[in-house]
């Protein structure tokens, strides 16, 4: 590279001189090189587009065919270089999180046949036998409560005259509840808790009569609960949205099902104390006359709610203090599965999206959710003020 600029010791280059460069014998400017090149460059690429094209005319496949055949060996390219390490790297940290996730489950959650409980409490269960006496009759629930060393009886109440049948065992209680159904409906639970349970029996089970579980997952619940009695404890915990407070949003009302400490605590599978059961009595007329009984189906649907509102009332000033263990091994009876009804809380499985059937059911279940927001929040609401009157 050399310049016209006379000053030859000057290594700097006027803004007015022309950089030459010594091109195949000749001087010539750089501008002018770097306009050749740009030529150069652009008719290659236009070389490239026609021969591209001619092909394209030449071959019995459609330009369109070979643009999408470019685009797929341009797709597996990537996944087979970079983009392939990526994905690779994902599903390895995924498996680490999911292997990460078993152990401490191991860790926080040991089986069920590890746990023992050496105290001496004894345990009365409340079960309610409605319209599936077979469920009761043939599943493993009743001889896993009879033969478990800490349940010292079982109070069946048959609340259909229907379906009432004697079962026949030492620990086992059949009473007719059909009267009190007609009056309370599901609240016969802790009414009969309150005046049939055994002098003594502190602790209470009450359990569905669909349920099947194993005599280590109850040992495990009694375990539990016997670090704290002032709560209730069970499989299915619940909490209200707080920032949902309307109807179009069911009150903030949630199905989700939460581990550890909780608002509410369903009556699938709850223990709590004897003593509630009589609290419950004393403040079901705060919500009975113009929530429950004009609304609520069937009668006293939402008991498991309010029970749990009391529990709270009573043990931690209404701050939620209730624990669920969603990790215990409590099923549905697999002789439930045959019984043909529609649910209390609206099943929508098993039906096609849209159909009558299914049409049937979604529509109890937003008025299941509907009614048990609204009695949540009002049950809690009014167990305050009544305390403040």
């Amino acid at each position: 590279v050399s310049s016209t600029h006379s000053n030859k010791n000057s290594t700097m280059t006027p803004k007015n001189e022309k950089t030459t460069i010594n091109y195949k014998g000749k001087n010539v400017s750089a501008q002018k090189i770097a306009l050749m090149l740009m030529r150069s460059t652009m008719q290659r690429s236009a070389l490239k587009i026609r021969y591209a094209k001619e092909i394209a005319r030449k071959s019995s496949k459609k330009p369109s065919l070979l643009l999408f055949a470019a685009i797929v060996f341009v797709v597996t390219y990537l996944l087979m270089s970079g983009t392939t390490g990526l994905l690779r790297c994902k599903v390895k940290n995924k498996v680490k999180r999911e292997v990460k996730s078993k152990i401490e489950s191991i860790v926080v959650h040991p089986p069920s046949w590890t746990y023992k409980y050496t105290g001496d409490k004894k345990l009365s269960v409340i079960i309610i036998n409605y319209n599936r006496p077979t469920v009761l009759q043939q599943s493993t629930l009743l001889p896993v409560l009879t033969s478990h060393e800490h349940v010292d009886e079982v109070l069946l109440l048959h609340a259909n005259e229907a379906t009432k049948f004697e079962h026949q065992h030492p620990k086992v209680r059949n009473i007719d509840a059909v009267k009190e159904n007609d009056e309370i409906g599901l609240g016969i639970r802790f009414k009969f808790c309150n005046s049939h349970v055994k002098d003594g029996n502190e602790w209470v089970l009450v359990v569905d009569d669909d349920m099947e579980f194993d005599a280590a997952t109850l040992t495990e619940l009694i375990v539990e609960f016997s670090k704290n009695p002032n709560r209730i404890v069970g499989k299915w915990g619940r909490n209200l949205n707080e920032c949902c407070d309307s109807p179009d949003e069911f009150y903030g009302y949630s199905t989700k099902s939460l581990e550890g400490e909780v608002e509410v605590v369903l009556t699938k599978f709850m223990m709590l104390q004897q003593n509630l059961c009589r609290a419950f009595d004393d403040h079901s007329h705060l919500i009975f006359d113009d929530i429950i009984k004009s609304d609520s189906k069937p009668l006293w649907n939402g008991e498991d709610i309010f029970m749990s509102l009391v529990a709270n009332h009573l043990y931690s000033q209404d701050r939620a203090n209730n624990f669920a263990m969603p990790w215990l091994n409590v099923t549905d009876s697999e002789y439930a599965k045959d019984i043909v009804g529609v649910s209390i809380s609206g099943n929508r499985e098993g039906s096609v999206r849209g159909s009558p059937e299914w049409q049937k059911e979604n529509e109890i279940y937003l008025s299941h959710k509907l009614f048990r927001g609204r009695l949540w929040r009002e049950g809690k609401k009014r167990l305050i003020q009544n305390d403040l009157e």
